[in-house]
């Protein structure tokens, strides 16, 4: 579902829909983040980046299609209660009301994996230290040495994209990614 940015609605009382004629996608990738404006007192707004959260995605959608409330919470044949409950962080939904948030809204596969995956509860990653120790074995350097005398570039990243490790052709390729990195230098 493409959503056009200005039928976005203002989540909260600081915030501003997208630029007009603007698009983003609600799904994949894009999903991961939802971005609105702040004012600043010096110039015009700038763009606030949020860790996704299924209220704030169930919002969006409901916004999206115009629907209050009592009209969305029909849908799945939720009380509006529920859907306020979700939407506000009052409670963690349980799987079956999250399936029926998805039958409702219409989702498709991508937008129902992701709202899955909102509603999940957080998962503890290993720490880089013991990733690195776990993968800095003579073997994985010996193959990562084959792929640099063969002009490939390879790392391995954790779930945050901090580099575990990697070969010389990757840091020559990618200067400014660190080993400490979390982002893309020039974006992904």
């Amino acid at each position: 579902m493409v959503i056009p940015a200005g039928r976005i609605t203002q989540l909260r009382s600081e915030t501003r829909p997208l630029a007009q004629g603007s698009t983003f996608r609600m799904s994949g990738l894009a999903a991961a983040i939802s971005m609105s404006w702040q004012a600043t007192p010096l110039g015009p707004p700038t763009p606030l980046v949020r860790w996704p959260d299924l209220g704030c995605w169930a919002r969006q959608i409901r916004a999206y299609h115009g629907w209050s409330r009592p009209q969305a919470a029909a849908r799945p044949h939720l009380h509006p209660d529920t859907l306020k409950s979700v939407e506000n962080h009052l409670s963690a939904p349980t799987p079956t009301t999250v399936d029926r948030i998805i039958l409702g809204y219409g989702l498709d596969h991508a937008q129902a994996r992701h709202t899955r995956e909102l509603a999940a509860p957080p998962m503890d990653l290993t720490p880089l230290d013991h990733l690195r120790h776990r993968y800095a074995t003579p073997a994985q350097q010996a193959r990562l040495a084959r792929l640099d005398h063969a002009g490939i570039a390879c790392a391995y990243l954790d779930p945050l994209w901090h580099t575990v490790i990697a070969n010389q052709r990757f840091h020559h390729a990618f200067p400014a990614w660190t080993p400490t990195t979390a982002t893309w230098p020039s974006g992904p």
